[in-house]
């Protein structure tokens, strides 16, 4: 069975190359959550007017190192010279802080 992240609401998603990285948002109990999530689309095949089911791909949950930023939605995030720039949101606290992902080290 395919595996994919909790249903979320206020969470992220930037894309690169043919990943889609996933991160925070809030889970139905109101809890922020703080994960990260990747999706390879490389073996997608869209045509116009045919939809396809994303959930029936495999998504990858991603643990950091270093510091990982609280839990977080409603924050904004892009990606930007080969990274994942996350900044503000909101969970036990209003946010106003910035973090940077560098996907060029990201394990295949």
């Amino acid at each position: 069975m395919p595996s994919s992240p909790n249903p979320r609401r206020g969470m992220t998603l930037v894309g690169k190359n043919e990943k889609l990285y996933m991160f925070g948002g809030c889970d139905y109990n109101g809890g922020h959550l703080n994960d990260l999530h990747v999706l390879d689309l490389s073996n997608l095949q869209l045509r116009i007017l045919n939809l396809t089911r994303i959930d029936e791909y495999t998504w990858k949950s991603v643990v950091t190192k270093n510091n990982s930023p609280d839990g977080r939605s409603r924050h904004s995030a892009v990606y930007y010279d080969e990274g994942m720039f996350i900044w503000g949101g909101s969970g036990h606290a209003y946010h106003s802080d910035i973090y940077h992902l560098d996907l060029r080290k990201m394990n295949d």
